[in-house]
């Protein structure tokens, strides 16, 4: 699973253009990326995303991070947010200071079981998912569409 996730991050980062957009104008070089291990879920086989920064300079670029906070992933249904990865995690509030070689660097893999931020089970459907590097601003990486099968 791990090879696809990979492989899905390098195929996205051969899409992307080569200008960094206005949203990552702080640090230019850096593009978050979030990955799943599957286009598709049949119900009861959680949703794993692989979320990774890619650094497309030739320099190590550093990033403060207003605490240990380094990432977030969102769902959304119909631009309306239903779940946020981060919303039950505390991060200690520490400035931390992290450094991107040039390359693609893997934050974290997150787990979602189909539930909304109240814990009910969504309905299947096509959702929207995109991950944030949790800078000040935030920086946002790409939106993927992420299905959701019925029984």
């Amino acid at each position: 699973m791990l090879r696809i996730a990979v492989l899905m991050l390098a195929a996205m980062l051969a899409a992307l253009p080569n200008r960094p957009s206005a949203a990552v104008a702080e640090t230019p070089s850096l593009v978050l990326m979030l990955a799943t291990d599957a286009p598709a879920y049949t119900p009861g086989v959680p949703v794993t995303f692989t979320v990774a920064v890619d650094n497309g300079g030739d320099a190590p670029v550093s990033v403060v991070f207003p605490s240990a906070q380094l990432f977030d992933v969102a769902v959304l249904a119909e631009q309306r947010e239903v779940w946020r990865w981060a919303a039950d995690r505390d991060f200690a509030q520490a400035e931390t200071e992290r450094i991107f070689p040039p390359g693609l660097t893997l934050l974290g893999r997150v787990t979602w079981d189909w539930r909304d931020s109240a814990g009910v089970t969504l309905r299947p459907g096509v959702y929207q998912a995109q991950g944030t590097l949790a800078t000040v601003p935030r920086q946002p990486g790409n939106v993927l569409l992420v299905e959701l099968l019925g029984p």
